[in-house]
């Protein structure tokens, strides 16, 4: 357990706020590891490409941001980040145009694998997922975290 000795009201807060922000980094890297795997399964796992070499681009793009502090709350955000993806548009000719991550992105959310869809809903189906905490419980994890580091947790 813990010990924590004679600290003012300011130690304290930041005590717990680094014990916060701590906690938010695994728990982001934990919610990335569950839309990754619905992503495999739910969308990559759905079609398999006859006519194109997949770049796992999209698996690759799931991120989270740091961990924010806004007035009394805290904040991480994870998400597909469109910054380093490349899916321009090739023809019998070559390249041909841009293709923004963004219209990719959520066509691929709704199960289309270019001119084929599949019921593979991968977002929908990980954001249920972490709501009904099936394969990752934010709160039992967090109770967890706070008991691990020394504090006594009582939920009612």
């Amino acid at each position: 357990m813990a010990t924590i000795k004679s600290l003012d009201s300011n130690e304290l807060e930041k005590y717990i706020q680094a014990k916060i922000e701590s906690f938010l980094v695994q728990a982001g890297e934990k919610v990335k590891e569950v839309i990754k795997d619905y992503i495999e399964e739910r969308f990559y796992g759905m079609y398999e490409p006859e006519f194109y070499d997949r770049t796992y681009q999209l698996l690759e793009s799931v991120t989270c941001t740091d961990v924010k502090k806004i007035g009394s709350t805290y904040q991480l955000e994870v998400y597909l980040d469109t910054e380093n993806v490349d899916y321009g548009s090739w023809n019998i000719n070559g390249y041909s145009e841009y293709i923004d991550p963004e219209i990719i992105f959520k066509s691929a959310s709704e199960g289309w694998h270019g001119n084929i869809q599949t019921d593979g809903r991968f977002m929908e189906e990980a954001k249920e997922d972490l709501q009904e905490g099936i394969s990752y419980n934010l709160f039992d994890d967090f109770k967890k975290y706070l008991q691990f580091k020394g504090f006594n947790v009582i939920v009612k």
